[in-house]
């Protein structure tokens, strides 16, 4: 007998002359690469307007807090030449101001209205202010008056 003859599957796609060229397969490391080349385009893209935005902020931020450094300073000079009693109070009492009555419409200190401010603090407490221009001016003027007292109470002592 002779050997049969094996069959041979015809089909289109096996018939077809065209070579289909093999796959590529990635391995963990090409697909993280290929992700970090692309989250690396996108940073970049949004990198040229994201740090415009943050750094007009942070400019913002600190314009500001030299505008309130700048008001608080101007704030506890008008106290000072006011003549404050207690110069280690000077930061205390400042806090008894209104910050936003004291700045134009910049931000910068209105010493018009940081004057005013003053005045009307003093007028309001006048036990916080002495001498003015003195800091402390005030507490010279308290040990005199006490000396002329214990001086008229004791006679003429000389302290």
């Amino acid at each position: 007998m002779a050997d049969p003859i094996p069959e041979i599957n015809l089909s289109p796609a096996d018939t077809s002359s065209e070579a289909k060229p093999p796959e590529k397969i990635f391995t963990q490391a090409d697909v993280d690469k290929i992700i970090q080349k692309r989250l690396a385009e996108e940073h970049r893209k949004e990198g040229a307007a994201k740090p415009a935005a943050e750094e007009a902020e942070e400019l913002r931020e600190r314009l500001q807090t030299a505008q309130d450094k700048s008001i608080s300073g101007a704030i506890r000079t008008a106290l000072a030449l006011e003549g404050i009693r207690d110069k280690n109070a000077t930061a205390r009492i400042a806090r008894l101001i209104d910050r936003a009555k004291c700045a134009d419409a910049g931000g910068e200190p209105d010493e018009s209205a940081i004057e005013k401010e003053v005045a009307a603090l003093k007028k309001e407490y006048p036990e916080l202010f002495g001498t003015a221009g003195k800091i402390g001016g005030s507490m010279d003027q308290d040990k005199q008056a006490e000396a002329k007292q214990i001086s008229k109470i004791f006679g003429n002592i000389k302290i």
